[in-house]
């Protein structure tokens, strides 16, 4: 599918940064994109959150002052799952980058069709190789929406488990 498609209007207060892979099983996770909206946009992603994304958040009415630090601690699987938080952050940057697609970069589209009981892990878990081909060929490096699945552990395509701790 071309870029374009998904272009909701000409300007846009973040970038219209393309989500990486939609539509396939090596889409990009939604915290991945927010990390490479960070990037992007040379802030760190606390920034991003603390200035952009909260003050969207509150503007729109979509949480409460009190409740938005306990949300931002949350594990991972709350934003890339089928949650309020996945819907509503979704919605929020699809709105602040002109795109109409983010919902895809989580479970959300899935809602009401698998059970979200254990379905994603609290940690972080990677391919370390993955990570590497992506940066070895200068491809943008990302975080599979897969790899939060607490049934996967092993990459489909270097059949190697999964790691969850950096060596580095």
């Amino acid at each position: 599918m071309e870029d374009n498609v998904y272009i909701q209007n000409d300007t846009s207060v973040l970038y219209n940064l393309s989500p990486i892979n939609i539509g396939t099983m090596e889409v990009e996770s939604l915290t991945s994109y927010i990390a490479r909206l960070s990037e992007e946009h040379c802030v760190n992603v606390n920034t991003l959150i603390n200035e952009i994304l909260i003050k969207e958040i509150e503007k729109e009415g979509l949480y409460r002052r009190r409740n938005l630090s306990a949300i931002y601690k949350t594990s991972t699987s709350k934003f890339n799952g089928l949650t309020t938080a996945a819907e509503k952050h979704s919605k929020i940057l699809n709105k602040l980058t002109g795109r109409n697609d983010l919902q895809y970069i989580t479970l959300i589209p899935y809602k009401g069709i698998i059970n979200k009981c254990y379905l994603l892990s609290e940690n972080k878990y990677w391919c370390p190789i993955c990570l590497e081909e992506m940066k070895d060929s200068n491809d943008a490096v990302y975080e599979k929406l897969i790899w939060n699945f607490q049934l996967v552990d092993i990459c489909h395509i270097h059949h190697i488990r999964l790691e969850n701790k950096c060596t580095y």
